[in-house]
């Protein structure tokens, strides 16, 4: 897999965020926020906002965002297992909290494709599928060196066909998740934990795109 996301050095982090900047503004520029991508440079992804999955606490996280709150950026609010930032371009962000920990950041993208995520993060370490029900199905890329999930058409159909499966560059991407790093069996964990293990979708290692024999 492409290691070169693990190996930035500090130099190359502006002219990156300049590159990526320049190229989500023109696709749509309320609705990606570059550092939610890439982070800063004291704190790239799963971190965000200076919050790590399975490291920061929910009283920590708190605390970081009622600052941000206090100096104008967005609003937070306390929901029954969750904290929601919501920034002053109506990005929603969830801080999904167990145990009093932060356990995963949430947040939906818009005009983003999978070519453009590769670009950026590099080839995921694989994928699996899962069926939704009359609508088609659902993909998702995994990242776990990085801690990242990548959902492809979790709330929309990709396709008609259950025969057949495809992953495309031009798909766009739903939604991101920062999880605390870990292994692909310990993501899949993360993610499906309410279910048994032999339910979890099929891991398929990355082949590049086309069809998926799921």
């Amino acid at each position: 897999m492409d290691n070169t996301y693990a190996n930035w050095k500090v130099r190359d982090f502006s002219f990156l965020l300049f590159l990526i900047t320049l190229t989500l503004i023109a696709c749509s520029p309320k609705e990606i926020n570059p550092t939610d991508l890439i982070g800063t440079e004291n704190c790239r992804p799963p971190c965000w906002n200076n919050i790590v999955p399975g490291e920061t606490t929910e009283t920590d996280a708190l605390s970081i965002l009622v600052e941000f709150e206090a100096q104008g950026p967005g609003e937070v609010e306390i929901l029954p297992n969750d904290i929601r930032w919501r920034d002053l371009d109506n990005r929603n962000y969830y801080l999904n909290i167990q145990d009093g920990m932060v356990m995963t950041v949430n947040f939906r993208v818009f005009s983003l494709t999978v070519e453009d995520v590769i670009g950026i993060f590099g080839e995921p370490s694989g994928l699996s599928i899962y069926d939704i029900e009359r609508e088609g199905y659902g993909i998702l890329l995994y990242y776990p060196d990085i801690g990242i999930l990548i959902g492809i058409g979790t709330r929309y159909s990709l396709s008609s066909s259950r025969s057949h499966y495809y992953i495309k560059p031009e798909m766009e991407i739903h939604d991101i998740t920062y999880y605390k790093k870990t292994d692909v069996r310990g993501l899949n964990q993360l993610v499906f934990g309410d279910i048994p293990p032999n339910r979890y979708p099929t891991f398929h290692e990355w082949e590049g795109y086309g069809e998926i024999k799921n």
